[in-house]
């Protein structure tokens, strides 16, 4: 084997493990891109947990409220009507003769 054949040799492996090392600096670099990506979905996952949990208790506190004050309005509203309509006179014996006029007359 001539020397030039024996260099050109050494320069295709030379060659060959420079692209071996390349592949493996790849993969490591996948490898780690892999690994800081879990990291922040999962950092972002933590996150977004806390402020989903914040708003729906948020929500869940307003809506406690607003029921309240809409059951308290209700029950002031039917308060006032039982009031209005035990204040008002009642005629008994003129609403049965009418009930009796419609019912029992003529049958």
């Amino acid at each position: 084997m001539s020397d030039n054949t024996k260099s050109e040799i050494d320069v295709i492996n030379h060659l060959l493990q420079v692209e071996k090392d390349s592949a493996l600096m790849i993969d490591e670099a996948l490898q780690e891109s892999e690994k800081r990506l879990a990291k922040a979905r999962a950092d972002f996952n933590v996150i977004f947990k806390e402020k989903y949990d914040k708003g729906v208790s948020e929500l869940e506190e307003k809506f406690r409220l607003d029921s309240e004050k809409t059951v308290k309005s209700h029950e002031k509203i039917l308060n006032d009507f039982k009031s209005e309509l035990e204040s008002k006179n009642q005629y008994v014996e003129a609403f049965n003769k009418v009930l009796d006029s419609i019912l029992f007359e003529k049958l």
